[in-house]
């Protein structure tokens, strides 16, 4: 049994830097510190704005901040490139479709190099 995600780490980057809810929200040009808590809570994701915002407050990338969400999101969306792969090697094989299989195959392997990873 592996360990698992949290959806984001908001809290736990925010508590290492010593600031408070507000603080942070006043850093993300907030007036109250009631976002960040719904943030940090998982109950909203933020706005791209405030992602990026996110990623230059703690030095740390979405990626890492969001984890569960972006492992769900990559998750679902590796799901639907599989589907296009598919549907893409039933059509004639152009050279423009075949750089697109390539592209979806090379997209595919990085999941299972991840997964390998992580075992």
């Amino acid at each position: 049994m592996g360990i698992r995600t949290l959806n984001n780490y908001l809290k736990t980057y925010r508590k290492r830097s010593r600031l408070t809810q507000k603080e942070v929200a006043f850093l993300l040009g907030h007036r109250n510190g009631t976002v960040v808590g719904i943030h940090e809570t998982g109950r909203r994701l933020p706005h791209p704005k405030n992602i990026i915002a996110y990623e230059a407050i703690y030095a740390m990338p979405a990626r890492i901040l969001f984890a569960g969400a972006y492992e769900e999101v990559a998750k679902d969306m590796r799901k639907r490139a599989r589907k296009l792969l598919r549907r893409l090697t039933e059509e004639p094989l152009s050279s423009f479709t075949i750089r697109k299989i390539d592209f979806l195959k090379l997209l595919l392997a990085e999941e299972a190099i991840e997964n390998m990873s992580a075992e």
